[in-house]
């Protein structure tokens, strides 16, 4: 029962909107009446219901409908990812040798219009080897020009690469041959000993490998007797589908084939992080493999007492490594498809920590769309010394004239970058 109160007892108070949303409403209070034994309960305030009901109403179907629906949806909805929380360092300072400059924003731009999306490099006896989005592989000297692979119509454009392939690694074999490594298709060989480069296959994709399927092929080493060790990003997704691999638990996998005709490929080991790149050391002892949803480069001996070991070469990059090469000091280049920077939101940080989030969130997020937030357009490359630390960077803060970094080559003096997203390779002066 409500009991009204006298005019002596009436204290009104006005609460202004901003009032009514904090802690500023006046506190109920329990007015006992004992020799009646009523409880009356009052508000010490003016009440105007008009606006409490509007937002009444804007808070059940602005916020609680649509959070119901989204709610009852995750429970029914599986996720494409199986995440598991790894947590990252916090992203390292840009300052010292990592200090923003304009080296690769300033860089000169070669072939501009004729190589579109140059994703691998290689240069042998002074000719640069391009392989191209649109399925070509073109060898440049000298501001000439020769494309030694072209493809056929409706496989000669750059948007139909899960039905024609995309070239991943170019390496050039002991005996002179053109090793290729294909996303989608697989390790080749274009035979330069025949006027028709033949191309002989070495690992198809459709086959089975000890019984498993290839998904997302990405780059390949060579040691001087042939050996061929090639990554697989990933045990569940194609190239298509990146982004999930880098959300996911790792199933990279590393693997290796003989350089005898006919050897089968076989599996090292796998549970790699989105793995991108891998180089073989200067003395073939062991392999550098990058991990990029780490952000980290690791270090695989396949000689040795170690042999079959791995351990931490480089932890808490300034990104995620996309690509090794060796430099002529000794060290070795990395190139980055996607930058983490102190104070800046990265999703892949983000993430590592809220495992739940992220699968919840790839339940309704557009795949195209998580990559747009993944990958930040900030052309970088990084000089590690012989024991992993930075000496030295190049940058493109704008993005403009390289988003990414998916190629690198370092030859007489001069840093060659490919990326896939642009027509030219770029040109540094060291």
């Amino acid at each position: 029962m409500l009991r009204q109160r006298t005019k002596q007892q009436e204290v009104p108070v006005k609460i202004s909107a901003l009032a009514a949303s904090l802690d500023e409403i006046p506190p109920l209070v329990d007015d006992h009446d004992d020799k009646k034994g009523m409880h009356t309960i009052r508000l010490d305030t003016d009440y105007d219901g008009g606006k409490p009901a509007f937002l009444a109403v804007v808070v059940l179907f602005g916020v609680f409908v649509p959070a119901s629906f989204f709610g009852i949806a995750n429970l029914f909805l599986s996720s494409p990812i199986d995440s598991e929380r790894y947590g990252l360092e916090p992203p390292p300072k840009y300052e010292s040798e990592l200090l923003a400059n304009t080296r690769l924003t300033s860089a000169e731009r070669l072939y501009e219009g004729h190589v579109q999306g140059p994703r691998a490099l290689t240069v042998h006896d002074g000719f640069l080897y391009v392989g191209t989005s649109d399925g070509k592989i073109v060898r440049i000297k000298d501001g000439k020009n020769e494309t030694l692979q072209r493809r056929r119509a409706p496989c000669d454009v750059a948007d139909r690469e899960q039905q024609c392939g995309r070239i991943m690694s170019l390496k050039m074999n002991p005996d002179g041959n053109l090793l290729v490594l294909d996303a989608y298709i697989g390790l080749y060989l274009l035979n330069f000993s025949t006027a028709a480069y033949d191309v002989q296959a070495l690992v198809s994709m459709p086959e089975l490998v000890e019984g498993r399927r290839l998904q997302h092929l990405h780059d390949m080493a060579l040691t001087r007797r042939g050996f061929v060790y090639f990554i697989d990003v990933s045990g569940r997704f194609g190239r298509h589908k990146r982004v999930y691999s880098l959300m996911s638990r790792p199933t990279g996998r590393l693997l290796l084939r003989g350089p005898t005709e006919g050897a089968a490929a076989q599996f090292l080991f796998d549970e790699l992080a989105h793995p991108t790149s891998v180089l073989v050391s200067e003395d073939e002892d062991s392999l550098l493999i990058a991990e990029a949803s780490r952000a980290r480069i690791i270090r695989y001996w396949i000689k040795t007492q170690k042999v079959g070991e791995r351990e931490m070469f480089a932890d808490n990059l300034p990104g995620l490594p996309s690509v090794i090469r060796p430099s002529s000091g000794g060290g070795f280049w990395v190139g980055f498809s996607g930058i983490r920077e102190e104070n800046r939101f990265s999703l892949l940080d983000w993430f590592s920590s809220k495992t739940a989030l992220a699968k919840a969130i790839t339940k309704f997020v557009p795949m195209r769309m998580m990559s747009w937030i993944a990958y930040r357009s900030y052309g970088l490359v990084v000089e590690l010394d012989a024991a992993g630390s930075i000496i030295r960077s190049l940058h493109d803060p704008s993005g403009h004239v390289l988003p990414s970094v998916d190629a690198i080559e370092e030859y007489d003096g001069f840093l060659y970058i490919g990326c896939e997203s642009r027509d030219y390779v770029t040109k540094v002066k060291l």
